[in-house]
C-alpha cells in the first residue's frame, strides 16, 4: 500500500461521479493515498488502473515523490483515483534542532509558548519551591532571544495572540491540586491570576486560541484515561462553558500528554509514552473534521531519529516546533530546557506510527 498525503484544494467537479483536486505531495507510504485538505484529512485509492502521469511521462505510485504538485481527478462514490499528473522534483527541506541555552539557568526551563510571530516566548522555570513565568524577545526569527523578564507564579503559561490573556497552572498543594488560572494584561501589569473554576481539578498544559475564545487543556489523575478536554466562551468576560472531552482513536488518551491543537482544530502535537520508539516521544495526530476522533498518528521525525520531549508548540508561520526536553539526554538527572526545531513541516518530518 502506497500512502501518500496531500495538500490539496477542490477545483471543479467535472461530472456528477468525480471531482479534481490539486495539491502537493507531502508524503507517500502506500496504495491508500491520503489527501490532507486545507481543513483535514481526506482518503482515496490509488490503483493498478489509475492513470499516473509523472512531469510529462507515464508512471506508477512509485514514482510519486514527497514535493512535486499534483492534480487527480477522483470517484466520488469508490474514492478511488481515476487519474493524475504530477510534476516537479521532491526537495524536502532539513530542518535544524537548536537548545535554547539563552533561556536557561540552574534549574528546568520548560513549557515554552511562543508568540504567533515566534518573536516572543513565554516559558516557565521551574524551582524546587517555586514556578515562575518568564518572557524574553528577540528582533528576528535569526536571532537568540534576550531580554528576559520574570512574570508570574506558576507554569504551562498559554498566551493569547495579542499579548494580554494568559492561561497558567500554579504549584500544587494538599488543599488545592492542580487547576487552570487566568491573568490579564492591565495597565502594564500582569493582574493576580484567577483559577478558573469551569474546569475540573487536575487541569492544567493548557492551550489557548489567539483569541482567547477556545481553549484545549489535559486533564491529570491517579485514575486511567488520563483526559483531554476543550470548552469555549462567547466572550473574554464570560464564563467558560461546561468542558467536553476531546475525541481519542482508540486507546491514545492513555499514552498521550502535553497536547497542543492547530487554529483549525485538526492537527495535535503531543508527548507519547510508546513502546514502539522506548521513550516519551513527540507525535502528531490529525483528523479531517472538529467533530471526529484524532487519530493517524505519526511520529517527529528528523534524520532517522524521533524526538524526544514534551509541551510541542509550533508556529506555522516560521516553520519552527518548540518543544522541552533533558538538557544532557545521557544524564537521567538532567535538568530541562527549550529546544527548537527551525524548518520543520508536520506534513513532511514524520513516520508514521504502527501503534499509540
Amino acid at each position: 500500500m502506497v500512502f501518500a498525503i496531500l495538500v490539496w484544494s477542490l477545483i471543479a467537479a467535472q461530472d456528477d461521479s468525480t471531482y479534481v483536486v490539486k495539491g502537493k505531495i507531502v508524503s507517500v507510504e502506500g496504495s491508500t493515498i491520503g489527501i490532507e485538505t486545507a481543513d483535514g484529512l481526506v482518503e482515496a485509492t490509488a490503483t493498478k488502473k489509475s492513470s499516473i502521469q509523472v512531469n510529462g511521462k507515464k508512471g506508477d505510485i512509485k514514482s510519486l515523490a514527497v514535493g512535486q504538485d499534483i492534480e487527480a481527478t477522483v470517484d466520488k462514490e469508490l474514492d478511488v483515483i481515476k487519474s493524475l499528473v504530477a510534476k516537479g522534483v521532491a526537495q524536502p527541506s532539513k530542518p535544524e534542532l537548536f537548545r535554547l541555552v539563552e533561556l536557561e539557568t540552574q534549574e528546568t526551563t520548560s513549557a515554552p509558548w511562543p508568540s504567533e510571530d515566534a518573536l516572543t516566548i513565554y516559558y516557565g522555570i521551574e524551582g524546587k519551591s517555586e514556578w515562575w513565568i518568564w518572557r524574553a524577545s528577540r528582533k528576528s526569527t535569526d536571532a537568540t532571544f534576550s531580554n528576559p523578564q520574570k512574570l508570574l507564579p506558576g507554569g504551562n503559561p498559554s498566551v493569547t495572540a495579542d499579548g494580554k490573556r494568559m492561561l497558567l497552572i500554579q504549584m500544587a498543594t494538599a488543599a488545592e491540586p492542580y487547576g487552570i488560572y487566568e491573568s490579564v494584561f492591565k495597565e502594564d501589569v500582569w493582574t493576580r491570576p484567577k483559577r478558573i473554576q469551569e474546569f475540573p481539578n487536575g487541569s492544567c498544559r493548557p492551550c489557548i486560541s489567539a483569541d482567547g475564545l477556545r481553549i484545549h487543556f489535559d486533564v491529570i489523575g491517579w485514575q486511567k484515561p488520563h483526559l483531554f478536554m476543550y470548552s469555549s466562551r462567547k466572550s473574554l468576560d464570560s464564563k467558560w462553558e461546561t468542558p467536553r472531552r476531546v475525541p481519542m482513536a482508540g486507546d491514545l488518551e492513555n499514552d498521550l500528554g502535553f497536547i497542543f491543537v492547530s487554529k483549525n482544530q485538526k492537527t495535535m502535537l503531543a508527548r507519547a509514552l510508546t513502546k514502539e520508539m522506548n521513550g516519551t516521544n513527540l507525535m502528531l495526530l490529525r483528523r479531517s473534521d472538529v467533530a471526529e476522533a484524532f487519530g493517524s498518528p505519526s511520529f517527529i521525525w528528523v534524520d532517522g531519529l524521533v524526538l524526544n520531549g514534551n509541551f510541542p508548540r509550533y508556529v506555522e508561520k516560521t516553520k519552527e516546533l518548540y518543544f522541552s526536553a533533558k538538557r544532557d539526554a545521557a544524564n537521567p538527572n538532567s535538568v530541562g530546557s527549550i529546544w527548537l526545531l527551525k524548518g520543520f513541516d508536520p506534513a513532511m518530518h514524520v513516520k508514521k506510527a504502527s501503534s499509540p
